[in-house]
């Protein structure tokens, strides 16, 4: 996860207040697809092959579950190369439109929440 290091990310409990709904729908899914976008040069997948594009890899469908709204992988199994026990499920937003990167722990059968803080100025300077 040396990628997800460099972006000042944060581990957390997932709580309502720490996640939302989408209010721009267009714009913070655009948000989301490219923290996976981002994200995918750090993920392995073990299960399922890369398609042309994340969309189809991943198979992402936004869903709201009325307390926050994120999008899903539901078409690979994908890990995080420097922790294979580390599934990638999903991405939500924080109140700031922050990605949160959902995490299933395959050896604990327990989740992960990643929070990239400075996601919104990598994509300012071009970085993502």
């Amino acid at each position: 996860m040396e990628n997800i290091k460099n972006t000042q990310t944060t581990s957390m409990e997932l709580y309502p207040n720490e996640v939302k709904e989408w209010t721009d729908y267009e714009r913070q899914y655009k948000i989301a697809v490219a923290a996976v976008k981002w994200l995918d040069k750090s993920l392995r997948i073990v299960h399922g092959k890369r398609e042309r594009n994340v969309e189809l890899t991943y198979g992402l469908p936004y869903t709201s579950s009325g307390e926050y709204a994120a999008i899903w992988n539901t078409n690979v199994d994908a890990r995080s190369n420097d922790d294979l026990d580390l599934q990638f499920k999903g991405v939500a937003l924080d109140k700031d439109n922050n990605p949160v990167i959902i995490w299933y722990m395959t050896d604990c059968d327990g989740w992960k929440y990643t929070t990239m803080k400075n996601f919104s100025e990598l994509r300012k300077e071009g970085k993502v």
